[in-house]
């Protein structure tokens, strides 16, 4: 993405130059950095159920009632991974989300709206939920107490849950489910799992529900090749043959 950006910005920069409106070129011979093995790992479907399995496990801190221990009481992971698996939304935009941005009857199971205030490319949308979203959001409803937020800070109600926190409690899941920490995973691992199983669907459709802004973005960056549908691939092309 950083460098899709600067080669942008150097297209402009140089149009800018030969049409007089400003000096001179500063990226004139700058060579774009690449990483031609970047790190992508993928959320499988194994691993997101090993996750889940051990959500309720997961502690966190709520208040320390003048107390010089705190009191500590359940996460919030279990619903934030069944909404980042199957919304495909990054993990600060799900934190941010408030009561509001509920539409329970749009859709057959509802709908989210996901504002432009929340969103790394300030895009505002209303997109439908799927039925494990929508029973998600409902176990949500039924565990908060009266708050705007939705995922509010158990140690300070009037803010949402950081992001650092939220990636804690999934190093801890993975703690208890026994597996490894991947480098370059953590949250939007779930991301690019949401893209990657849903390949073969309607591209345009499939950007907008996860909030990509264009499909090639979405394809080229986050949507993954995967051994289960290379063999669908494989064996269809060989009958077709």
């Amino acid at each position: 993405m950083a460098a899709a950006d600067l080669k942008t910005l150097s297209r402009m920069l140089r149009w800018g130059a030969a049409n007089g409106h400003i000096r001179s070129n500063g990226l004139e011979g700058f060579k774009t950095p690449m990483n031609r093995n970047p790190r992508r790992p993928v959320m499988t479907v194994d691993r997101y159920n090993a996750l889940l399995k051990v959500e309720d496990q997961v502690r966190t801190k709520y208040q320390w009632n003048g107390a010089r221990k705190p009191t500590f009481g359940p996460s919030y992971l279990g619903v934030l991974l069944v909404l980042a698996w199957n919304t495909g939304r990054r993990i600060n935009a799900i934190l941010q989300l408030r009561e509001a941005d509920f539409f329970p009857d749009r859709g057959p199971h509802g709908s989210m709206r996901w504002r432009a205030d929340a969103d790394k490319m300030k895009q505002e949308s209303i997109v439908p939920l799927n039925e494990e979203a929508r029973a998600a959001i409902d176990k949500q409803f039924a565990l908060i107490r009266p708050n705007d937020l939705l995922f509010a800070s158990p140690m300070k109600e009037s803010k949402p849950v950081s992001a650092s926190i939220a990636r804690a409690w999934l190093r801890r899941a993975e703690e208890l489910a026994e597996l490894d920490h991947i480098p370059g995973g953590g949250w939007h691992m779930l991301r690019r799992g949401f893209v990657t199983i849903r390949k073969g669907c309607s591209e345009i459709d499939l950007a907008a529900l996860g909030g990509w802004k264009t499909p090639a973005v979405m394809r080229t960056i986050y949507q993954q090749a995967d051994f289960d549908t290379m063999v669908d691939v494989a064996c269809n092309t060989a009958s077709a043959a």
